[in-house]
């Protein structure tokens, strides 16, 4: 099994709603990746998932209401599981509030160019929450390396962006792999920004999918420890196609992403 499969996190954009009622109303839905980089871990999602609202005009993108929270599907392991299985005996829902007590939003956005760069870092804990079943949530992190993927990439390239198109699900409840073929130079800022295009069929439900560079034959460095026998790199973050026509999408380069965790600063987004 590749073990990518089980490190993509379904995202569900949620708002109560009424303050004082359990009930909530889904917003939005996408996908997302757990992130760790200098002892920091991260969400790491699209910004109009967490808004709900379109990256530049802020136009709603179906219901006009903010979302408050996010609910995630991590995955669950129990004694004695190596990380590669670690998903195969279900996930654990988590909700990761997205705005503090004073309501100013948590996550983190481009350094430079904020929200307009559609990737996000929402800080998250790593702390036990397997509560009296004795298993324990795992997270399953990539981890963000030094080296930089981008200049290594060409047209024509396969990629894989590796989500929940219309919140589908594999077998374990695993990640859907969708291949996409590089269709600009991913070298080169497509429109004057930070990003790629991919010509792959992604559908609804997989923005905020991370974007892998697979070989599974290869025996050489990978992406994250515990998958020794294949050899993968996270390359960035997808985050929908161009239009409802076209089957060409956006990939924000792996040099947003290190700018979003390193640099990153809150967004101004306050909740109304």
């Amino acid at each position: 099994m590749a073990l990518p499969s089980f490190m993509s996190v379904h995202v569900d954009s949620v708002r109560s709603v009424h303050d004082a009622s359990e009930e909530t109303r889904s917003i939005i839905t996408g996908s997302g990746f757990v992130l760790r980089h200098r002892g920091q871990t991260f969400l790491v999602t699209n910004g109009h998932i967490v808004t709900g609202q379109h990256r530049k005009t802020g136009d709603p993108l179906g219901s006009a209401a903010l979302p408050e929270f996010l609910n995630v599907a991590l995955p669950m392991s129990g004694s004695g599981l190596g990380a590669d299985e670690a998903a195969l005996l279900g996930i654990s829902h988590r909700r990761l509030d997205l705005y503090d007590d004073r309501g100013r939003a948590r996550w983190l956005v481009h350094p430079t160019f904020g929200r307009s760069v559609d990737v996000v870092a929402l800080p998250i804990d790593e702390d036990n929450q397997g509560g009296a079943t004795g298993l324990t949530t795992t997270l399953l992190p990539y981890e963000l390396g030094t080296s930089d993927p981008v200049a290594k990439l060409q047209p024509t390239q396969d990629l894989s962006v590796v989500g929940f198109p219309f919140g589908l699900r594999g077998g374990a409840r695993s990640a859907i792999w969708v291949r996409g073929t590089i269709a600009s130079e991913p070298d080169l800022p497509f429109e004057g920004e930070s990003c790629f295009l991919v010509d792959a069929r992604t559908r609804a439900g997989q923005s905020g999918s991370p974007v892998i560079l697979f070989h599974p034959s290869e025996e050489v460095g990978t992406a994250s420890a515990g998958a020794a026998a294949e050899s993968w790199c996270l390359v960035g973050v997808y985050s929908g196609r161009t239009s409802g026509a076209s089957d060409l999408g956006r990939v924000w380069n792996w040099r947003s992403l290190r700018a979003v965790v390193e640099g990153g600063e809150r967004d101004v987004q306050a909740y109304d």
